[in-house]
């Protein structure tokens, strides 16, 4: 939990728009802590419950909620993923755990 407090405490909002952390911690209620210049997007089935969330994708709060969206995977907590839409075109972004068994 101490490295993801720092990293989101940090100044990096100021030089970074997307940070992908895998393995995050999650608060009791599942959800991680954070502050105001990050919003964090989970993998789509974790309002399921029913799969370990180990990748999370934080996005800079500068960065317009009109400009991305969500990416729908479903049955799984390892990945999440975002597309990001201008006018030169969509780019999508995943952040898929591996646990190193499967590779």
């Amino acid at each position: 939990m101490n490295t993801q407090q720092t990293v989101s405490n940090s100044p990096l909002h100021e030089e970074f728009n997307i940070l992908l952390i895998q393995e995050p911690y999650l608060c009791p209620a599942l959800f991680t802590r954070t502050n105001r210049n990050w919003v964090p997007l989970y993998p789509y089935s974790q309002a399921e419950n029913l799969y370990p969330t180990r990748s999370i994708i934080m996005v800079n709060s500068r960065i317009s909620t009109d400009a991305y969206e969500q990416v729908v995977i479903t049955g799984t907590g390892d990945v999440t993923a975002i597309r990001l839409s201008s006018d030169a075109g969509d780019i999508f972004i995943f952040n898929v755990y591996n646990d190193c068994t499967h590779s």
